[in-house]
């Protein structure tokens, strides 16, 4: 499943390249919890900005952020995955190099959040928080109308579905969306076997980027061909 994941903190987005985080508990000679859960700290790797913003926030020491991260299948039929963070401390903040290879600078961000919200439900409520979510009219994720891709297949040109697609045909990939139209999405087509050409060139690593979706359901013409090799 290819899954894409976005980092929302004031008015930048970064795409996210790793994420981590969860929890532990000390734990008496018997095995049971002799602690209340420890950590809930996220540890971020984004690609590096050029602009100052990560760097402001991770040398104060009381700058507190809302953070929303988004994690979306490319093609398959699943819905987003949505983890808000409400008075977001950056207490640690790293850049990464390599001169060999293709990666770009990295920045690793470590966040400790006082409130942890997935999907609308509240996990953790530290108690330096600020915020007070109980008195909000609505939930935290109150997005009834959640854009996203609901499912991807392959249909030939008499519209059978196609489930394994062959080299030199001519196919079309349905996309079917929610709440999208007029945004732009990246299509990870993922295809060991054939290689692709859409709108007469060939794509590159199976990734069609900046899809325009014109409606709720489009229909993509793809012509496949022999696998390229390296």
């Amino acid at each position: 499943m290819s899954i894409k994941g976005k980092m929302y903190v004031d008015d930048m987005v970064y795409n996210i390249r790793r994420l981590d985080f969860g929890f532990d508990q000390k734990i008496n000679t018997n095995g049971t919890a002799s602690t209340a859960p420890l950590g809930g700290l996220f540890n971020v790797e984004v690609e590096s900005p050029k602009n100052t913003h990560l760097y402001a926030w991770g040398a104060s020491k009381f700058d507190m952020k809302y953070v929303k991260l988004v994690f979306s299948p490319v093609t398959l039929a699943s819905k987003n995955r949505t983890i808000e963070l409400y008075d977001t401390l950056c207490i640690a903040h790293h850049d990464y190099f390599h001169s060999e290879g293709k990666a770009p600078m990295v920045s690793v961000l470590r966040l400790s959040p006082a409130i942890i919200v997935q999907d609308g439900q509240t996990l953790v409520e530290k108690n330096w928080k600020v915020s007070d979510l109980s008195a909000q009219n609505t939930e935290p994720t109150a997005v009834p109308e959640n854009p996203e891709i609901l499912e991807c297949f392959f249909e030939d040109e008499q519209g059978n579905a196609v489930a394994k697609p062959k080299k030199n045909q001519t196919i079309f990939l349905v996309v079917n969306t929610k709440e999208m139209v007029g945004q732009g999405i990246d299509i990870d087509l993922s295809d060991d076997n054939i290689d692709y050409e859409y709108n007469g060139s060939i794509v590159d690593n199976d990734l069609i980027q900046g899809v325009n979706v014109t409606a709720d359901t489009m229909k993509i013409q793809l012509k496949t061909i022999k696998q390229r090799r390296s």
